[in-house]
């Protein structure tokens, strides 16, 4: 499957991937050939991207770390829960621990060993496919760290829960595509705070931990996060996995003042920030399974010639496997893959 932006698809593609809703229902069903009229709607919902088939991309596969069934389950809880809090006032924790423990098992039964970007294709708002994906990659980075069942789900509810404070704040301002004004990013900031509180006030029963996650995931190690400014072991360890799993996945996701960045350069900007914004160990850990490069990416090698991304190595997501399908010059070539791990003197230079 390729991966293309909406503005380059044509009429009689065919969408290679589901595209559901931000509520979990499914919106366009894979194998469906696109008309002009399909295409309009999709960019009026802000569907900025779309995968699509092509023969050249054969046997490439986009990574899906849990069932289509769940992820739609999933965003229907988190929808569900969401609207009930904002109109009533109510806070039903029950489904998404629920919730949690069946990603958490989900992910057990399917271990993976390197994290790929993870693109639920959902439309209008990134919100609830942005507490999941976050959740996927906090428990991956917990299963890599060695936690314990118990420990798995209680950090899966509470990245699914990090960012219920923002459910004080207008949708209008959480997706402003300017950029913000110093008093309006003062108060997006205080959604940490509001949703420690909201998940202690509302649901006592609940774990502190879970409400802590939400207090504390904008923390930063040298201590110049929000909301208190406190730092390094004050910090506790589920948070500290959340804050990672949040920064990589807004980076890598598109978003209303900018496009998504490459996992490549969220990788950099992860990187920079380690032992000053994020835990170190933690956060070398995490960059050592992220790929750099997804399926499906479009690269140029050291050599000169231009290659797509055909799958990751599990244990070694720094050395893909590549499908040659330009020589240098440009003229295209009958496609060869090359395994990077068994080539050392071949590089990725770019991706394009």
């Amino acid at each position: 499957m390729r991966k293309i932006n909406i503005q380059y698809a044509k009429p009689d593609m065919t969408l290679a991937r589901d595209i559901i809703t931000d509520t979990g229902i499914i919106l366009l069903v894979r194998g469906i050939a696109l008309s002009q009229n399909l295409i309009n709607k999709l960019a009026t919902l802000h569907i900025t991207t779309i995968f699509v088939e092509d023969p050249l991309y054969e046997g490439i596969i986009a990574p899906e770390y849990i069932s289509l069934e769940l992820q739609q389950q999933a965003l229907s809880v988190l929808s569900t829960v969401l609207q009930t809090l904002k109109n009533k006032g109510t806070l039903n924790v029950q489904p998404v621990i629920q919730l949690s423990t069946q990603i958490v098992e989900e992910l057990m039964c399917n271990p993976k060993t390197s994290i790929c970007l993870n693109e639920i294709m959902t439309h209008d708002d990134p919100t609830f496919s942005h507490s999941l994906n976050c959740a996927i990659y906090a428990i991956l980075l917990g299963q890599f760290n060695g936690l314990n069942y118990p420990d798995l789900k209680e950090l899966a509810a509470g990245a699914l829960l990090h960012d219920i404070g923002k459910n004080d704040i207008s949708t209008t301002l959480l997706n402003k595509p300017d950029k913000l004004s110093a008093d309006e990013f003062e108060l997006i900031k205080k959604h940490a705070q509001w949703g420690f509180e909201k998940l202690i006030v509302l649901h006592w029963d609940l774990s502190s931990l879970v409400a802590h996650m939400a207090w504390q995931h904008h923390e930063k190690m040298d201590g110049s996060g929000y909301p208190r400014g406190i730092g390094g072991n004050d910090i506790l360890f589920h948070a500290r996995i959340v804050s990672i799993a949040d920064v990589y996945e807004a980076l890598t996701a598109n978003r209303p003042y900018r496009p998504a960045l490459s996992p490549k350069k969220a990788h950099d900007i992860i990187q920079a920030g380690l032992g000053t914004h994020f835990d170190d160990e933690l956060g070398k850990l995490f960059l050592s399974k992220v790929a750099l490069y997804s399926p499906g990416t479009l690269v140029t090698i050291n050599t000169g010639e231009t290659a797509l991304i055909v799958s990751i190595p599990p244990n070694n997501p720094k050395y893909p496997v590549i499908r040659i399908i330009k020589e240098p010059d440009g003229q295209p070539c009958k496609p060869y893959e090359i395994h990077l791990e068994e080539h050392p003197q071949i590089h990725i230079i770019n991706s394009q």
